[in-house]
């Protein structure tokens, strides 16, 4: 299947990882889906935010590439065929896991739902997961909120960067 993919930087970062190759992420216990390098599904609007949200200062640029991934190295937990795979994995995998109780509820949940995804994504052999999250009330989006409308990201991470082919990767720089 093929999937066009945002990922929001810097101009700096990205000249880096077209000139060197390599995506490079802080490691950190609480990634959404695992541990790996993030993008926008379809949403180079969502690319531009996150840039200008996480890099305030900095010029700004958007990753966009056509990634061309296998359903079995997905992990989409969207469907009900992926979060059944995942739900049972976790069933399977309960008992074996330590819960740090010095971490508030959101910042557990959180590291232990990536702990889980990292472990699954290594054991399958996938090369990505992806997943719907509903974002936050903006302002700007008071009109379709107030129509009962939900708003929406859909985000993917790309554990194995070997299916990322740097010479066909597009920069946009955002102004």
């Amino acid at each position: 299947m093929k999937i066009r993919i945002y990922h929001g930087t810097t101009i700096s970062k990205a000249k880096s990882i077209i000139g060197d190759g390599n995506f490079i992420f802080e490691d950190r216990p609480d990634y959404w889906l695992g541990r790996g390098i993030y993008f926008f599904v379809n949403d180079y609007d969502a690319a531009v935010w996150w840039a200008n949200q996480r890099y305030s200062s900095d010029k700004k640029a958007v990753i966009e590439y056509e990634l061309e991934i296998a359903e079995d190295d997905l992990l989409d937990l969207d469907t009900l065929t992926g979060m059944r795979a995942f739900n049972e994995f976790i069933n399977a995998n309960i008992e074996k896991t330590v819960i740090l109780e010095s971490w508030n509820k959101k910042a557990k949940d959180i590291a232990f739902r990536s702990s889980f995804l990292e472990l699954y994504l290594k054991l399958y052999d996938k090369k990505s997961s992806m997943q719907t999250f509903t974002i936050p009330d903006r302002e700007e989006f008071r009109p379709v909120l107030n129509l009962g409308l939900i708003v929406k990201e859909r985000q993917i991470v790309i554990v194995d960067l070997s299916i990322i082919d740097i010479n066909r990767i597009k920069i946009h720089f955002i102004k």
